[in-house]
C-alpha cells in the first residue's frame, strides 16, 4: 500500500505537535493571577467614572480584549498550537467583528441617530 503526499504531510504535522510539550503548571497560576489582576481592574474602573462614560467604556472593552487574547491563547492552547489553527481563529474572530460591527452601523449605533415617530 503506497502512502500520498497529502498523509506525508498530515503524519508530519502530527509528530510536530504530538512532541511539543506544554507549560508547567505554574505558567498557568501566572496567568491566573494576570486574570484576576485585569478582572479587579475592571472591577475598579466600573466603579469610578474614569474619562467620562464613554471613556470608561472604552477603557473596559480594551481589558475585556486583553482577558480574551489570555484565555483564548492559554486555556485554549492556542499559543502552542499549529500555526495554522491560529490564522484560522483569527480570520474567523476578524470576518466575526467586522459583520457585528456592520449591523451596528446599520442600526446606527454609532451616530446617535434616533428615529422619531412611526
Amino acid at each position: 500500500m503506497t502512502t500520498t503526499s497529502t498523509e506525508h504531510e498530515y503524519a508530519e504535522m502530527n509528530t510536530e505537535t504530538a512532541h511539543h510539550t506544554h507549560p508547567s503548571e505554574m505558567v498557568y497560576v501566572k496567568v491566573a493571577a494576570f486574570l484576576a489582576a485585569v478582572t479587579a481592574l475592571e472591577v475598579l474602573l466600573s466603579y469610578n467614572n474614569v474619562g467620562g462614560e464613554h471613556g470608561t467604556i472604552a477603557f473596559l472593552l480594551i481589558l475585556a480584549a486583553i482577558k480574551f487574547g489570555t484565555v483564548v491563547a492559554y486555556f485554549m492552547h492556542l499559543r502552542f498550537d499549529h500555526p495554522w489553527f491560529r490564522r484560522l481563529f483569527i480570520t474567523g474572530f476578524v470576518l466575526a467583528i467586522g459583520v457585528y460591527v456592520a449591523y451596528l452601523s446599520t442600526l446606527h449605533a454609532f451616530t446617535g441617530y434616533t428615529r422619531k415617530g412611526p
